[in-house]
Order: structure tokens, then sequence, then C-alpha cells
């Protein structure tokens, strides 16, 4: 777990897994986390022995860069809150909040004169799922100062440092009034993607007289354009179900947790895992239960998977499916008159748009399916290798 991530390697943990993605609120919701956060905080706090300044990578060694991407930096104090929040823990919150403070002051320092709009980062919103574009690393690095600007807030306040209080008061009034200036344009912000909405309602900053409008905009965005499904890196997606609940759209949210997340994940250039019951590129369709099926195709040296030009000598198509589903594996033709396909080395199990079978266990028959010019086989639990030969 987290442990074995921050010894391993002899080096230390990137500070934006425990920030910016998906583990730190998770960690300390399900997990014992109250001995070892406490610890690696406090190895936060040891590394600013050159000043306030956090490294991408704590204890900092051999990888990452000093200051840190705002958004990797954004763990101290992230941390330290998320302790307290979720543990009330004051101790560790006392014991470093001085150092939490002075990296927040550092943040501010490293605003350029031109403002908040343009703060540096060189990560962002790691990684968005290709091909969605990614925001501006400006856009996160800003989110990511006041939320720890926010944070901090509430610990001066827990710990009763008034003067604090006041001074983190007005910075994030101010900060937040020059993030509206230069991202919101009255009706969306920044480039209009998912994560845009997402960030600044999470914030609390969108203007009281356009919130309704931004916050119908987002709905829209997410349920029309983006189909209810992620489309941000790891920060967005951090804060997208907090925000469905925010905007008393909570069914959406359970909407997005029930759903399969991956839609196809391709490893390499010819191997994707795709669901049972959805389309696979390529002419290749898995349908049955929602589970996981793993697909590879692979041609010949010279041949081409995609395009409507496409010729081949053979294309072998790998399939797995898990116990507990049925698969339909269509094995696309591409124009072929006349196809065999044989499963393994020596099984034919079609033939001149015959079905054979070819006795393969598992093989529960199969059809031609001219209006996909592709041939249909239905398959139980198992693995199967079919090579499909043109002639």
């Amino acid at each position: 777990m987290c442990v074995g991530l921050v010894l391993r390697c002899c080096h230390g943990k990137w500070m934006g897994d425990a920030h910016a993605g998906l583990s730190s609120d998770s960690m300390l919701l399900n997990f014992h986390m109250d001995s070892f956060l406490p610890h690696y905080t406090q190895l936060m706090s040891d590394d600013q022995v050159k000043g306030p300044t956090l490294p991408d990578v704590v204890p900092f060694y051999r990888y990452g860069t000093r200051p840190a991407d705002p958004s990797w930096g954004a763990a101290f104090p992230q941390l330290v809150w998320a302790l307290y929040h979720y543990y009330g823990d004051l101790v560790t919150a006392k014991a470093l909040y001085p150092s939490v403070m002075a990296y927040v002051q550092f943040m501010l320092s490293t605003i350029p004169s031109s403002g908040i709009g343009n703060m540096y980062g060189y990560y962002g919103d790691w990684v968005p799922p290709p091909p969605q574009p990614k925001v501006s690393v400006s856009f996160t690095s800003a989110f990511s100062f006041l939320l720890n600007v926010k944070q901090t807030l509430e610990l001066a306040q827990a710990l009763g440092q008034q003067n604090d209080v006041a001074t983190l008061t007005s910075m994030f009034t101010t900060q937040s009034a020059s993030f509206n200036k230069a991202f919101f344009n009255g009706q969306s912000y920044s480039s209009g993607l998912q994560i845009t909405y997402v960030l600044p309602l999470y914030l609390g900053i969108v203007p009281a007289d356009s919130y309704d409008t931004v916050v119908a905009n987002f709905l829209n965005q997410f349920v029309g354009s983006d189909h209810t499904h992620i489309t941000a890196g790891i920060i967005g997606t951090k804060f997208l179900l907090p925000v469905l609940s925010l905007v008393n759209r909570s069914d959406l949210a359970l909407e997005v947790v029930q759903q399969p997340l991956v839609e196809k994940l391709c490893i390499g250039k010819n191997t994707c895992v795709v669901p049972t019951d959805e389309a696979m590129w390529g002419g290749v369709v898995c349908q049955g239960q929602t589970r996981w099926m793993v697909v590879s195709v692979q041609c010949r040296s010279g041949d081409e998977v995609l395009g409507d030009d496409f010729k081949f000598s053979s294309i072998t198509v790998n399939v797995s499916v898990p116990v507990g589903s049925v698969g339909v594996v269509y094995l696309p033709a591409h124009g072929k008159g006349q196809l065999s396909v044989w499963e393994g080395q020596h099984r034919g199990v079609w033939s001149d748009r015959v079905y054979l079978g070819g006795g393969v266990r598992g093989l529960q028959g199969g059809e031609w399916v001219s209006e996909l010019d592709a041939i249909k086989l239905n398959v139980l639990p198992g693995r199967y290798s079919f090579t499909v030969k043109g002639q």
C-alpha cells in the first residue's frame, strides 16, 4: 500500500498521488492512516530544508522537481487538513501548521503580476483519457492553490490563529476573484471541459448570479456531451462525484460509480479490454452480461487492422471470457467471400460460411451476419484463439 510506495525503489512518494489522485480521502476513510500519515506529513515538513518550498516527491530523491507542481505540493496542506477533517487530529495540525502556512505564503509569492490565471505548473490534470484534451496547467495550479488556502483557513480556525484567519480569508477572496476574472466568461470556465466546471463548483467560488447557469451548463455537458463518463484526469476525477452531489445530482454520481469506468482499455497496439456488452474497434463486437472480455487482434506483417481498404491473409483474435459471463464474438470478414476460422492450431470451426464447431469446448454455435459482414460465434467462459483466414 502507501508505505510500500514510499519505500520502494529508494525514492519517495509522488505527492500528486497523495493529493490530486483519488487516494488521500479514500485512504483516510477506508484504512487506519492515523499512524502513517502523521509520519508522512512530517517527512514533507522535513523536506522544507531550503525554505518553505516542497518537491514533487517526498522524501526528495532521484525524481521530481523543486518547487513542486502546485497540484503535487498541495498534498501537504491536503493531508494535514484531512487528518483533522476526518480524524479530528489537532496534534498533527498544531505541530505542522507553521510549515503549512509557510508553504501557502510561498505559493502566493509565485503568482505572477499578470495574475493567478498564469500560475506555473508542470503536470496539471494527469492524465485525461484519450482523446480528451487536457485543461491548462495554470487552471489546475490555481485551483490547487485556492483549495490549499481554504484548507489552511479551516486549520487556522480550529487552532485559534485569528490573525491568520483574517489573512487567509482575504487571500481566498482576492485570489478567487482573480481566478474568475482569468477563467470565467459568465457561462462557463476556461475551455468548457468537464473539469473546468467541477473545480470552481467544488471551491464554491462561482458568482452567485451565475451559479444556476453554470450548474445547468455543467449538467448539459456531463449528460449530453460526456454521456456521464469521466473525461478528466486525476484532479478532475477526484472532485467530480462530490460536485455532482453538491448540485443535488447524486443520482448521476451513482450512475458513474455503477457503470464500467473504462469502455475500452487498449494495452499496446493490438490488445483491448472491453465490457462484454460493448462494441470494439476493428469489427469485433462483444456482447453479453456487463463483465470484461479481453480481446487482442494480431495481423500478419504488413496488414492493417483499420480502414475501408482492409486487406489481410489472416487475423488472430484472442478472446478471454470471465467466469459468470457469456460472450458473442463477431469476427470481421471485410468483404472476403470465403473465410475459414480455426480455434488454436488444428480445430476448424468455420468454412465457406458454414459453422463446423470443431469440437471446441465452450463454443455454442455460430452464424453469418451479412449486415455486419462478420461471423458471429457464441462462447462460454474460457480462453479462445480464433484465426480468420481469407481465401
